[in-house]
């Protein structure tokens, strides 16, 4: 059974301190309004260290793993849903880095994202891929001199304001009988030739801004070629491992934070002479509400830890992730249900959860291509009968 020790019930304390002073609901509520990004907030949480603490010291980081910022990712998104998932994505492709970068790019980069200098995104997708990232059509073709890339990314979070790239591509060359290779490039935003579409509305997470990004013959330096992907994309599923899990405690964490408001709503309410937490209808939704939370905490911690372990298991992981974020969904709406005619208005704010709810549910891979690598594990591979 999974158990915070005494320094991650600590963090938990800290963070859930930190967000209970610095997001003010109001203000969160017009930021979400006019979906404008919380530089304030996020700055604050880099400063007191809640950004990049699965970073070495050595990088502006706290040495410790993907469990600890999973608990500040789902203490973060109890607080506010929009603000915090807004924070946590701020510096979205990072774990590439540090797991495979060079320590010149490291030593660059990482103490400014973890800082909280600069903001970074992960722009994988395309139209015409899928999940598992076939059909990439972005291309970095070597040079004498580095790199030059062509293609174009489908939304891509933070493509407006980022200031560095990790771009997944093809490149042309063989390398270790690779054929046809994909790799992941950093590639700074400032570089002659990116050009950015314009932001796209959005259902939740409207703090956040979602474009498209053309890459137009853009030179990349030698050094800024982080990684290539082997034929098994190990180092893809590793990364995607943390990105699920990610996913997972931040829907956990809008589960928690709708949950909580309800709780204290029903508490105050009357109808028919009796608080609405008395009737039985409404102690069994509580009842089914706080299961699935639990439920989805627990697997999200396990799956955290079998990457700090050293064992990551992606399929624990994509269960986390389909996991947590079908019970955020559930819980969210079932919490708009207990407010009545306020739950769909924005005042009471669990309108917002279901909403960034829905788009975590969206965000990453998709649910049947999770539910495909689930059952890999569980059936592995079937050989055909003989006729």
């Amino acid at each position: 059974m999974f158990e915070l020790n005494k320094m991650q019930k600590e963090i938990r304390k800290s963070v859930r301190a930190f967000a209970k002073g610095e997001f003010e609901k109001e203000q969160c509520m017009e930021m979400d309004k006019s979906c404008k990004f919380p530089e304030s907030q996020k700055n604050k949480a880099a400063d007191t260290g809640y950004l990049g603490v699965h970073f070495p010291e050595e990088f502006n980081g706290g040495s410790l793993g993907v469990v600890e910022n999973a608990l500040i990712a789902e203490e973060l998104c109890i607080k506010d849903s929009t603000t915090g998932c807004a924070i946590m994505l701020s510096i979205m492709g990072s774990e590439f880095l540090l797991r495979y970068g060079s320590d010149s790019l490291k030593k660059r980069y990482l103490p400014e994202l973890s800082g909280g200098k600069i903001i970074s995104s992960e722009a994988f997708s395309e139209q015409t891929s899928d999940s598992e990232f076939l059909n990439i059509n972005t291309v970095a073709e070597k040079t004498d001199s580095g790199w030059v890339l062509n293609g174009k990314k489908a939304n891509v979070i933070n493509g407006d304001s980022s200031d560095i790239f990790f771009i997944l591509c093809k490149i042309e060359e063989n390398q270790d009988g690779r054929d046809n290779s994909l790799a992941v490039f950093l590639v700074d935003s400032s570089r002659s030739g990116i050009i950015v579409d314009e932001k796209k509305d959005s259902l939740g997470l409207r703090m956040l801004n979602w474009v498209d990004i053309t890459f137009n013959n853009v030179t990349i330096p030698l050094e800024n070629h982080i990684v290539s992907i082997g034929n098994d994309k190990k180092e893809l599923y590793l990364y995607r491992s943390e990105i699920l899990v990610q996913i997972a405690a931040m829907a956990t964490g809008i589960a928690k934070g709708a949950y909580e408001r309800s709780l204290s709503y029903i508490k105050l309410r009357e109808q028919f002479g009796k608080k609405i937490g008395e009737f039985q209808i409404t102690r069994h939704k509580i009842a089914e509400m706080a299961t699935q939370i639990e439920l989805a905490s627990l697997i999200t911690h396990k799956a955290a830890q079998t990457i700090d372990s050293g064992k990551p298991d992606y399929a624990i992981c994509a269960m986390a992730k389909n996991s947590a974020t079908r019970s955020a969904v559930k819980v969210t709406d079932e919490a708009i249900q207990l407010f009545g005619g306020y739950g769909f208005t924005s005042e009471y704010e669990v309108e917002r959860y279901y909403r960034d709810a829905k788009v975590l549910e969206l965000l990453g891979s998709s649910k049947s291509f999770l539910k495909d690598k689930i059952a890999d594990k569980e059936i592995g591979r079937i050989k055909k009968s003989k006729k």
